[in-house]
């Protein structure tokens, strides 16, 4: 159920990032005038933050993932979470609070090192 709800969430979130409109694309390019060009370039700027949490997302393990992204990406509650995977609730909760654990560290190292390239 949850490898279900994954491949759909990750094909919405391609279709998103892609713009979703195909046929507007395929058929024919402009050249775009200032502000569309604005507006593309700012929206590019607010995507990045979110491929690079899913970048950093991938570096966790399966279970941690599992659990970030039902409640966190999901929008599932810890307790309908747990129930997807078939856990109980307290133990959701308690991989919830890990998962986020590591995921901080993660985001800290990749922080600190930036800073040591920068020195």
């Amino acid at each position: 159920m949850f490898g279900i709800a994954r491949h759909t969430f990750a094909a919405h979130a391609e279709q998103s990032a892609k713009g979703g409109d195909v046929a507007r694309r395929a058929g024919g390019r402009r050249e775009l005038d200032r502000d569309e060009l604005a507006e593309l370039e700012a929206r590019i700027d607010a995507e990045r933050p979110g491929r690079a949490l899913l970048e950093r997302l991938a570096q966790l393990p399966e279970l941690d993932r599992e659990a970030i992204e039902l409640v966190h990406l999901g929008g599932l509650s810890p307790k309908e979470a747990a129930e997807a995977l078939d856990v109980p609730k307290g133990a959701m909760r308690t991989r919830l609070y890990r998962a986020m654990a590591r995921l901080r560290r993660v985001v800290d190292d990749e922080e600190e090192a930036r800073a040591d390239e920068q020195v």
